[in-house]
């Protein structure tokens, strides 16, 4: 029997991946996998522990699992050991293990798990422009004003003008200024418009026209004035 339980025990060490980290979206669900392919012995613990010493679930072989829901909104799936963390927020961050017992505590898997809120909406405005050269102040930030970057931009691209956090970027794409905002679970967009701000290209005047057509039309009637003239003269 116990020989029997040492091969179980390397079994499920064997399927244990060492430390994973994840980052999840604030308000989202995430399943932690045990990695376990081995029904458990009789008679032995599982433990899926948050910071080492709470308990999320306490499952005993046979017996219906122990779930502590007054901090955790959690599902555990006693067919593969694995564990759905709902609605995830700010204190589900941190390391969860879990953990196999017959005398002792055998870590399966870990994970360290970073709860992270989505960024807020931005704005992309025009402070200062050159229509002539197509040159562009712009200024993106955060609806809040929390954050805030100033750039350069023209018909090429766009440069920064200070430091400022890593999160916000302004690039040229075609012919539109994107400032964007994003972090490792979501990201915001603003756009302009770059030709709004420039000036076009020049094409022949109007009052050019008017006189190339009126040329035109005078020199059609003198050629057809001559035309007549000759056609008489040889009557």
């Amino acid at each position: 029997m116990i020989s029997v339980l040492l091969l179980l025990v390397v079994s499920l060490l064997d399927s244990a991946k060492g430390l994973e980290h994840q980052i999840v979206k604030y308000g989202t669900d995430i399943l932690l996998d045990a990695k376990v392919t081995t029904t458990l012995p009789p008679k032995s613990d599982f433990y899926w522990k948050h910071e080492n010493s709470n308990n999320v679930v306490k499952f005993n072989n046979g017996v219906e699992p122990s779930l502590y829901y007054d901090k955790y909104r959690a599902e555990f799936f006693k067919q593969n050991y694995s564990l759905l963390l709902k609605n995830v927020e700010q204190n589900y961050s941190g390391l969860y293990k879990a953990v196999y017992n017959i005398n002792q505590d055998q870590i399966l898997v870990e994970y360290n798990i970073t709860v992270q809120d989505p960024v807020s909406p931005v704005q992309l405005m025009v402070t200062k422009f050159n229509s002539s050269d197509c040159n562009l102040t712009v200024t993106c930030r955060t609806e809040d004003s929390s954050l805030s970057r100033t750039f350069q931009c023209n018909k090429t691209s766009c440069l920064p003008q200070e430091a400022a956090p890593i999160s916000l970027s302004v690039y040229l794409q075609q012919d539109h200024i994107l400032c964007n905002h994003s972090n490792q679970v979501s990201w915001k967009q603003d756009t302009k418009d770059i030709k709004a701000y420039c000036e076009k290209e020049k094409g022949p005047s109007t009052l050019s026209s008017t006189t190339t057509i009126i040329t035109s039309s005078v020199l059609a009637v003198v050629v057809a004035v001559a035309l007549v003239a000759a056609v008489v003269c040889v009557n």
